[in-house]
């Protein structure tokens, strides 16, 4: 009998100002870019260490601290299939006038194919944001690297180890087990990078099997790839630079996914690279035939681009920016060529790629560069003194006719994979009956080293 119910009746009658108020405040921090229910934190808290914990630095965290590593100003329209049917002449620099119809037809199925992979009509408008990507970080490592003392020379006498960097992403990981049991050797090194849209739990659930359980084997989750990105090089680099960190037993490193499987007995595979310790093993043609029917790859400038809120977009999409100032070959100093990121690389290369080539002052430049995976270690591989010492590729890769990527493998191909001379791999593997047939080719928990000189 004594409740105020004038006081009841205010309070209900500011509930629908409130919540107008706390709409309003929540809009305007999704604008400033602060509200953390939208700001999602990335969902690795660092780098995972080789005992299954997290352990180290994270190598993006101090990626903001840095101003965008780029010699180029872009400015202008990103150049989708729409707007690239309109360009004329005065929309190019000179030295691309001459084939502009060749340009045009590249860039116009290069954006047709980005679109696609990234499943761009479910995204929403992130032509105003720019994310300053992975390079710095890879830059910052290599620095590093190159002001630490040099590893010891390679023994010159006996066997020496392999090195591998497996790249995985959330579609592959269910297979990495069983490429791990099959290649594994305490001799060996294993460098696995987990791109960072896989979720931390299946990480987590994945190396506390026994097979990841081994100190030589490496492991982080530091980088987001997205299709043709330069995010998927610097994998590469940045596992390089992890395998240099330490003692380095092995002749060479070899370049796999989960879905590339031993094809012929390893015992075979580590004769051949025994046998040619200072060879690169990729295309047989020095790259020449890929290089020039892809040449058109690197004079536009790419830039990856993001969703700041990751409302839809949790991963980069590689925007077509507009074209470089000056023929690319001319700005990088060197003739760029294409070969397969799948690749077999000896050691020494491998040293100097890191602290002796032009790789660091050039970072800038592959990542403005269209797959760069392709690119960047072939146009070093070619340019050096290595180039005399390449051998055909050891992986076999088929392509259907008309089809961009490579064929899947079946059971049916079992008795020419396991037939092709110098191949010991092959990609792409995930046939479970293929699969349990290559495996008896090979016995779980490593093949034994033996001196065979």
């Amino acid at each position: 009998p004594n409740l105020n119910l004038s006081w009841c009746w205010r309070g209900i009658l500011m509930l629908p100002y409130i919540l107008l108020m706390s709409i309003f405040f929540r809009q305007l921090m999704l604008w400033l870019g602060t509200c953390p229910c939208q700001r999602r934190q990335p969902n690795h808290p660092g780098v995972i260490g080789t005992a299954g914990g997290v352990a180290g630095t994270n190598l993006l965290q101090s990626t903001d601290q840095y101003l965008e590593e780029t010699s180029h100003h872009i400015t202008g329209q990103i150049l989708w299939p729409d707007v690239v049917q309109g360009l004329g002449q005065d929309d190019v620099p000179e030295h691309l006038r001459q084939d502009l119809s060749a340009l045009k037809k590249h860039l116009y199925y290069s954006g047709k194919t980005v679109l696609e992979k990234s499943n761009w009509d479910k995204v929403p408008d992130i032509t105003e944001f720019h994310q300053p990507g992975t390079s710095p970080a890879v830059t910052d490592a290599l620095r590093r690297l190159r002001q630490a003392p040099s590893p010891p020379a390679l023994p010159s006498e006996g066997p020496l180890g392999v090195a591998y960097i497996i790249l995985v992403d959330k579609a592959e990981i269910d297979l990495l087990d069983l490429l791990i049991r099959t290649l594994w050797r305490k001799e060996d090194t294993f460098y696995i990078h987990f791109d960072v849209d896989v979720p931390q739990e299946r990480v987590r659930g994945l190396i506390a099997l026994p097979s990841m359980q081994k100190p030589n084997i490496l492991r982080d989750q530091a980088i987001s790839g997205c299709w043709g990105c330069p995010s998927l090089a610097f994998m590469k680099i940045l596992g390089l630079i992890r395998l240099m960190t330490r003692p380095v037993t092995w002749s060479h490193v070899i370049t796999l996914s989960p879905k590339t499987f031993p094809t012929r007995p390893l015992a075979e595979l580590y004769a051949a690279l025994q046998a040619h310790p200072r060879s690169a093993f990729t295309n047989s043609d020095n790259g020449e035939a890929e290089t020039v029917k892809y040449h058109w790859r690197q004079e536009v400038l790419w830039q990856e681009r993001t969703d700041p809120f990751r409302r839809q977009l949790t991963k980069p999409v590689l925007c077509p920016m507009g074209f470089r100032k000056q023929p690319a070959e001319e700005e990088i100093g060197m003739k760029i060529y294409k070969a397969s990121q799948w690749d077999v690389l000896p050691a020494e290369f491998a040293s100097w790629i890191l602290r002796d080539s032009p790789l660091l002052e050039q970072i800038s430049f592959w990542r403005h560069t269209l797959i760069s995976d392709e690119h960047m270690v072939p146009t070093y591989l070619f340019n050096c003194a290595w180039k005399v010492d390449i051998q055909d590729r050891m992986i076999a890769i088929d392509f259907e006719p008309g089809q961009p990527s490579p064929k899947q493998f079946t059971h049916a191909d079992y008795a020419d994979l396991t037939t092709r001379p110098g191949r010991y791999f092959a990609r792409k593997v995930c046939d479970p009956q293929l699969l349990a047939e290559l495996s008896k080719l090979n016995p779980s928990e490593g093949t034994p080293m033996q001196d065979t000189a």
